[in-house]
């Protein structure tokens, strides 16, 4: 039973599992020396907290986390993942780029697939894959090369951000590390999560978006990705910001407003006699690109917000699905006016973007 294996991925020690499990110290022990088996009020409880696979626990299958949700809360802000968790970050990523997204872009970051790419290469240089030739390339690689090096070399060179392409070198890392028949050290998987955190665990996040029907925002609309280090964080308060911008910002019977309200940001959007939607300071940002693109094509969603088209003159916002407010084509256009003045305040919109990343991530 891999219970010394889940212990790590949940930073427990023998005594703290134990507690949770309610059954003593010495019967953990006895389960990580295969002397004892836990019993199905442990295995449940394992389950229904943590998501577990009882079918990994036991060691036969690769697959880690039964529910994806709560697999991405266990590895969010580590800095190392254990051979399983990259097994499971990679498959969610996989589905990531599997997806047929609705979306005009056909891009993710270039970074991204040079990234993952990295990651390939390494397993390959550092650990005895055997049978190289049968790891296979699609159509996709097969435009870089005839092999997976010759590949990873002209990605590497000049990377194609695309997600076929992201999804395909994904999908040779899972093989990798589900069918390869070798032993992973603490260093290897130090190297591989350097390569692929935090932004694998970005990526992975869409997947929880997607599960909503929702739309991921594009990682092109981000140009920064840097955490805020602490001077940062004091250099650029709302209160600067905010001075460099009109506010509220009215267009007709349409008005926008950043507040602050008991050392909270929020932001009110208004439209008068109909009805007003207040947001967080670290949401708006998904809320403004959901009205710039819906002008690009109809009913277009992200997150809790979406704007569809009733008919030809009238749209309707939808927050978290239950509740609705219907604009006049006037309002509308008054609407994406306001947040197009918004984001062409670049200081001000890169720091909507930032705090929108550190919660929420991007694919």
């Amino acid at each position: 039973m891999r219970l010394k294996e889940l212990r790590q991925i949940l930073n427990l020690s023998q005594e703290e599992l134990a507690k949770f499990l309610k059954i003593k110290r010495p019967l953990i022990s006895l389960v990580e020396n295969d002397k004892r088996n836990l019993g199905k009020p442990a295995l449940e409880l394992l389950f229904q907290k943590f998501g577990i696979n009882i079918d990994w626990l036991e060691g036969k299958t690769h697959i880690l986390f039964t529910d994806w949700g709560k697999g991405l809360e266990i590895v969010k802000n580590k800095s190392t993942l254990t051979r399983w968790e990259l097994l499971f970050l990679l498959e969610v990523m996989h589905w990531v780029w599997s997806m047929p997204l609705y979306t005009d872009s056909t891009e993710t970051r270039k970074d991204f697939v040079s990234k993952i790419s990295q990651a390939l290469r390494y397993l390959l240089s550092h650990c005895k894959i055997l049978n190289l030739n049968d790891l296979g390339l699609n159509n996709a690689l097969k435009l870089f090369g005839n092999n997976i090096f010759e590949a990873l070399n002209a990605i590497e060179r000049n990377p194609i951000a695309t997600p076929a392409i992201a999804s395909e070198i994904t999908s040779i890392l899972i093989g990798i590390l589900r069918d390869g028949n070798f032993e992973m050290t603490k260093t290897n998987e130090q190297e591989i999560s350097d390569l692929l955190l935090p932004w694998g665990y970005y990526v992975a996040l869409s997947y929880l978006t997607v599960k909503q029907d929702l739309i991921p925002l594009s990682s092109i609309y981000f140009i920064w990705d840097i955490p805020f280090n602490e001077k940062e964080k004091k250099e650029k308060t709302i209160e600067n910001l905010l001075s460099s911008i009109q506010n509220p910002i009215q267009k007709e019977n349409v008005y926008i407003e950043f507040r602050d309200y008991a050392g909270k940001a929020n932001v009110d959007i208004l439209i008068i006699s109909k009805g007003k939607i207040t947001l967080d300071l670290d949401e708006i940002f998904g809320f403004f690109t959901a009205v710039m693109e819906s002008e690009k094509r109809i009913n277009f969603s992200v997150l809790k917000y979406s704007i569809q088209e009733r008919n030809v003159t009238e749209k309707d916002i939808v927050i978290d699905k239950r509740y609705t407010i219907a604009l006049t084509q006037n309002e509308y256009y008054c609407l994406i006016e306001i947040v197009r003045e918004i984001s062409e305040n670049t200081d001000f919109w890169m720091y909507l973007q930032r705090i929108y990343l550190q919660k929420y991530g991007f694919v």
